[in-house]
């Protein structure tokens, strides 16, 4: 609101974006996509609180920078807010199943529920496509598999960890 207010008052040529659960290589903070590969590569369960059900809009990394790139280059941006997010939502059960499926040995755990867990976490992107042009192009499955392989080929061998479950990409 308050860069908003700056580009009405004093035409500060500003757009606000927010986005959700971004991940993708290069991600270095303990959120859940980031956690189940590196959970699974070493070979510990991954943990599905109150069974897994809570949906997220997921973000690969790459169209999280496209979508700001578009609204830094877009003069229809100025005074706007856009939330930048992937194309569909996704359980948290649904991307544990995905990480499995190219780690296949991956142990899948139901555990109890967190109260801090919000059941759903989803943004509307119309705005951003209608004046930005923004379509996000990463699927949740494609953009786990190149986290993956940013696992195997950047992060790992850099704190030298070695995957301990076989991969299948």
């Amino acid at each position: 609101r308050i860069a908003i207010s700056y580009y009405r008052t004093y035409g500060v040529p500003v757009s606000v974006i927010r986005t959700t659960s971004v991940y993708g290589p290069g991600d270095l903070e303990k959120r859940v996509v980031k956690d189940f590969i590196e959970k699974a590569l070493l070979g510990i369960p991954l943990d599905l609180h109150g069974g897994g059900n809570q949906r997220r809009h997921f973000t690969f990394v790459k169209d999280a920078v496209k979508g700001i790139l578009l609204a830094l280059e877009s003069k229809d941006a100025n005074g706007e807010a856009f939330n930048i997010a992937g194309p569909k939502d996704y359980s948290i059960k649904e991307v544990a199943m995905i990480v499995k499926e190219f780690i296949p040995d991956t142990e899948i755990v139901v555990t109890e529920a967190r109260k801090i867990d919000v059941k759903r976490g989803k943004l509307d992107i119309s705005k951003a496509e209608r004046i930005l042009g923004y379509k996000p192009e990463y699927d949740l499955r494609g953009g786990i598999k190149e986290t993956i392989k940013w696992f195997l080929d950047v992060y790992f061998p850099v704190l030298g960890l070695k995957a301990k479950r076989k991969v299948l990409i």
